[in-house]
């Protein structure tokens, strides 16, 4: 029988956070029998593999180790091979909940060829680097939903398969970060729909430090830049910018968390050190561009 669900995994050399990941798949409410899972080894190390293995006899789950060339390749190689009429994207360093296949199915049911995004949450809040990430995360993709361009990350996703493989799935030019906001920015100019189910939810577990912090977001800044130069190739003119109030707002957001103003304002501060981090990583990918 067809799966309805082909769950597509890239990974790169973490079995541990892949097996928790997997672990999560394993116990879905009501959709073991309903999907099939895609890892896709990004480092082809044999590490993927064992652990894939491990889980045969609870998941219907394959790896395959295309060449390596980050994660939109790994995902587009996933979808390629996929035989479920939608193709659900999430990361090996995310845990679905157990209702997330659930929650999907009833937010795409009469709703086709929507795409939905649902919530992730993070899933480390001992770390305040991880904590501080989500807050970027969420005001970037959750709090625009009602505006033209929105986008939800790709450890989130689920697309239907045949229009996903008709418009090219990801851009493999985004190597790093960025491809997931480009899908959806050229989905939605495609004239289909981007739905959010803010009930399926993927908890994110990936732990930083502050020089990992400091890259992240300076790649999600470089990821930022290629998006902003390809689609003002595509539709002409320059590079437009939120307005300042947009970066004003991120900034102020974690001031109304319901935690406390001490925790607030730690979380405000290392906000705006990732927001100059990601100006840093926008700059030296336009400076390396030219």
């Amino acid at each position: 029988m067809r799966p309805q669900f082909s769950v597509v995994i890239p990974t790169f050399r973490r079995p541990g956070a892949l097996a928790n990941c997997l672990g999560g798949l394993a116990v879905q409410q009501g959709q073991a029998d309903a999907c099939e899972v895609i890892v896709v080894d990004d480092a082809g190390d044999g590490e993927t593999e064992q652990v894939v293995q491990s889980f045969a006899s609870r998941l219907n789950v394959r790896a395959i180790a295309p060449s390596h060339g980050g994660p939109a390749r790994a995902r587009n190689a996933g979808a390629a091979l996929a035989e479920g009429r939608y193709l659900a994207f999430t990361d090996d360093d995310c845990v679905p909940d157990t209702a997330w296949l659930q929650q999907m199915a009833a937010a795409i049911r009469g709703r086709e060829p929507a795409a939905v995004g649902g919530r992730t949450v993070n899933g480390l809040l001992h770390c305040s680097l991880a904590s501080a990430t989500q807050l970027v995360v969420d005001y970037a993709c959750y709090r625009g939903l009602t505006s033209p361009g929105h986008f939800f990350p790709a450890n989130n996703l689920v697309v239907p398969r045949e229009p996903f493989l008709a418009m090219g799935g990801f851009d493999e030019s985004f190597a790093m970060y960025g491809e997931d906001r480009e899908f959806c920015d050229r989905w939605q100019r495609l004239g289909f729909r981007l739905d959010y189910a803010p009930e399926a939810i993927v908890r994110h577990l990936h732990p930083l430090d502050f020089p990992a912090f400091w890259q992240l977001h300076v790649n999600y800044g470089r990821g930022s830049y290629l998006f902003h130069a390809l689609r003002a190739r595509q539709l002409g003119g320059g590079i437009r910018f939120a307005p300042p109030r947009w970066y004003a707002g991120l900034i102020a957001h974690p001031l109304g968390q319901p935690d406390g103003a001490p925790h607030n304002a730690r979380m405000a501060l290392l906000v705006a050190i990732a927001q100059l981090a990601n100006v840093t990583g926008f700059f030296w990918e336009r400076q390396r561009m030219r």
